[in-house]
């Protein structure tokens, strides 16, 4: 490394005289540096001085200074990769494993980065559409009515008045005229273009009348309940003959209906907007 001083009026570049002494590294105005290394770095000053002697004997002494910051750079010499057979692993799925990637003291300090086949990571990003549906407390069904009745079964339904939703749960609730209310989870229901919701009651006693009621429930809470109706199950001499009945017993009566097999448990949908890398 060579450093250039230059002084005004050819002057040499000398030891200063004023304390502490500049530890002088060389006269003239180049300095060489010859094999650099890390201890060279530091501020290097160029001192000019001239003296000026008069007719009177007045002696006159100049002197400027000028300082250059030297910073010496250090390569990394090797970076190793530490650990058990850290050169060829073998792993086991679920298995978690420490690598540590260690470099030789360098300036700047280096910068350790990881890759794999000696490619950098590619981000992946994908877009999932969704509709979002915000639920509250089920509004109560309406207009339940009952449509068919034989020895042991019926056919109820009801209007349910959202519509392009996600459907509550129902609760059908019956009794005789000496009981109390029980309910039961309506598990098979046909549900028509009108949201008009029909399902059928089974294993019920012949010439029995009972009422019916219904309610539907989400994860949030219930609904009040339908209007309640009452019906007079048939005697085996008055039942209806098959040839005779509505097919199937629990289509809604008017608009293309679709059939709905219900879990017992609600459902909640939501969206996932994913973001992959692999490295």
């Amino acid at each position: 490394m060579r450093l250039y001083c230059t002084g005004i009026n050819g002057a040499q570049a000398v030891a200063s005289e004023v304390k502490p002494l500049i530890n002088v590294l060389s006269t003239g105005g180049d300095l060489v540096i010859s094999d650099v290394q890390p201890v060279h770095e530091g501020n290097f000053t160029c001192t000019a001085r001239n003296t000026m002697s008069a007719s009177t004997g007045l002696t006159v002494s100049e002197q400027k200074s000028s300082t250059i910051a030297v910073q010496v750079l250090l390569p990394i010499a090797h970076v190793d990769i530490v650990g058990e057979n850290a050169q060829v692993s073998v792993m086991k799925i679920n298995d978690t494993r420490y690598f540590v990637c260690e470099a030789s003291t360098g300036k700047p300090v280096a910068t350790i980065q990881w890759f794999k086949d000696n490619r950098s990571r590619d981000i992946i990003t994908d877009d999932i559409p969704f509709q979002l549906v915000i639920t509250s407390t089920p509004v109560a069904p309406a207009s339940l009515q009952v449509n068919e009745v034989n020895i042991n079964y019926a056919s109820v339904c009801w209007n349910y008045g959202v519509k392009d939703v996600i459907y509550p749960n129902f609760v059908l609730e019956l009794k005789r005229t000496d009981t109390q209310w029980t309910g039961q989870p309506v598990s098979d229901m046909n549900i028509n273009s009108n949201s008009r919701i029909c399902t059928a009651i089974r294993s019920l006693n012949t010439s029995t009348t009972y009422d019916v009621r219904v309610y539907a429930e989400n994860a949030i809470g219930r609904s009040e309940y339908s209007n309640s109706t009452s019906f007079t199950t048939l005697s085996e001499s008055t039942q209806v003959p098959l040839a005779e009945r509505s097919t199937p017993p629990l289509s809604p009566e008017t608009g293309a209906a679709r059939r709905v097999v219900v879990s017992k448990s609600l459902v909640f949908f939501a969206t996932v907007v994913v973001g992959v890398y692999y490295q």
